[in-house]
């Protein structure tokens, strides 16, 4: 299950079903606890938007949707990478021994063993640093993303990136287009709305979202519904609905529209608040009254739209910002980021240890076979014999293990990469190792458990032949050896000649099975 990150951080976790919430957010060298609050929006005929507690957007340098999954900063990166390779129990055992050999009576030159472990955990953290990065460009992607916003002073949608983004905003969406943060459903055609949910939940069926019932009894006072304008290239003007501009301008400006948001949390289905009008005009408060509707509508989770899921079948959609960057639902249920063992490196670590223990005795031994035959008995010879053999054999654990393994694996996820063999036929993306530190589990699954079929397989419904009007037009699959399918040419045919007594109805058969 991907979020709409490029391979972001997945809200399903296939050990464990669901991640923990993250409920903290990196600053400095301490993770700050996330500040998770209610909030206001209310927006005046004057072209203004007043948001209480103001602080909601104040994140990031006022970059309030911007969002960031790495594991390090600049500041962080070496002691928290050094953290995590002292976990492996080679690490401790080298670690040791570079101490040892700094000692006056130690046999060799502590160059000789210090500087070759400096070196691999130089590696492993220039290693780490090199896949954060990678994280880090996702994120950026990601946040560079665009989507049209309203702005008061031109009464247009204009481009702005998904970072800019900020609770109280009024947002236009396209089919297609995924939405940049959780947003409440202020109007759309027909009053409805469907969504894909696949990135969030792994669900292939759309959902139905619609406007607070007082919404969508004003959204023909706000303006009349016209045909959506095709949308045109990335970066140059875009011509607005006409109806969506209405909604914006007549409903949640003119009308005054207020809405509180309940504070955020990470289960998908709470979602809640209410939704009023301070300054209805005598045209809507009639509307109301005929539709027999209440100006104060509660908010449950139908009426709000996910960060991430995409929109479908639906011409256009207008939503109000609710919850913005680390507040959004796919954020607060991501797991935080941290180092990744695989069980290769459990059972080298117990191998070390395993190792160790026999260094340990051979080094007793040794040690005392020595006091046995010498002429100094004391405790103090004793111990400096054994740190001295210790020192002798410790190469027992060969320091070049841990250097081959992190360059093999390096190697393997750069091999994964670049394979012309994980590549999706369809859109031409490359399969992704987002961290080395897990190559060697591939092809070790032992248990699946799913739910239903749909989760491992690709449930795909391939259209193959139409009977209309007592006539079969033929097979719509493609047929080795014809550049276009019988069915698509006869349909064609039909449809490019007016005359045909099945005119009407291949069209009719046609126009319905694409919208409905």
């Amino acid at each position: 299950w991907l979020s709409d990150h490029v391979l972001p951080q997945p809200v399903g976790s296939c050990r464990g079903g669901l991640a923990r919430p993250t409920t903290h957010r990196f600053v400095g060298w301490k993770m700050a606890p996330l500040v998770l609050q209610e909030r206001s929006v209310t927006f005046r005929s004057q072209g203004t938007v007043e948001l209480k507690p103001p602080t909601v957007n104040a994140a990031n340098a006022s970059l309030p949707n911007k969002v960031c999954t790495t594991r390090f900063t600049l500041l962080t990166w070496l002691p928290l990478s050094l953290w995590v390779q002292f976990q492996r129990v080679a690490n401790q055992f080298f670690f040791i021994v570079s101490i040892l050999v700094c000692l006056p009576f130690s046999p060799v030159q502590p160059s000789t063993t210090a500087g070759p472990f400096a070196g691999v955990l130089l590696w492993t953290a220039c290693k780490d640093l090199y896949e954060d990065r990678k994280r880090q460009r996702d994120d950026d992607a990601v946040n560079m993303k665009s989507c049209l916003r309203f702005e008061v002073n031109s009464g247009q949608f204009k481009q702005t990136e998904w970072q800019k983004v900020a609770c109280g905003d009024i947002v236009l969406s396209f089919p297609g287009d995924s939405f940049p943060a959780d947003m409440m459903v202020l109007g759309a055609p027909e009053g409805q709305a469907f969504i894909s949910t696949m990135n969030l939940d792994g669900e292939t069926n759309l959902k139905e979202r619609r406007p607070p019932t007082a919404c969508s009894a004003l959204a023909e006072v706000a303006g009349e519904k016209v045909d959506v304008a095709v949308k045109v290239s990335e970066g140059a003007e875009l011509e607005s609905p006409k109806a969506a501009v209405a909604l914006a301008q007549q409903l949640a400006l003119a009308q005054g529209l207020e809405i509180q948001f309940d504070k955020p949390s990470a289960p998908l289905a709470e979602l809640g608040g209410a939704a009023s009008f301070s300054t209805l005009t005598d045209e809507s408060k009639q509307k109301l009254k005929e539709m027999n509707c209440e100006p104060l509508s509660n908010l449950s989770f139908e009426n709000f739209v996910p960060r991430g899921c995409k929109l479908q079948q639906t011409p256009w959609l207008v939503s109000v910002v609710a919850y913005v960057g680390t507040e959004t639902k796919v954020m607060l249920n991501t797991s935080a980021v941290d180092a990744k063992t695989s069980n290769l490196q459990v059972a080298l670590n117990r191998s070390v240890l395993g190792l160790v223990s026999t260094l340990v005795l051979f080094c007793l031994y040794s040690a005392t076979l020595g006091q046995a035959v010498g002429t100094d008995d004391t405790v103090d010879e004793f111990f400096t014999k054994f740190i001295q053999y210790w020192i002798i054999l410790y190469q027992i654990v060969p320091v070049s293990l841990y250097v081959v393994f992190e360059m093999v694996k390096l190697l393997l996820g750069n091999a994964i990469n670049n394979d012309p063999a994980m590549i999706d036929p369809k859109t031409g993306v490359h399969a992704v190792a987002r961290t080395s530190d897990l190559v060697e589990e591939l092809g070790q699954v032992e248990h699946v458990f799913s739910d239903k079929t749909g989760t491992l397989t690709q449930n795909e419904m391939v259209f193959a032949r139409c009977y209309i009007g007592q006539r079969d037009l033929g097979e719509f699959r493609p047929v080795e050896g014809q550049a276009v399918p019988p069915g698509v040419a006869e349909a064609r045919k039909i449809l490019l000649a007016s005359g045909d007594n099945l005119h009407e109805d291949v069209k009719s058969f046609f126009v319905a099975l694409v919208f409905f």
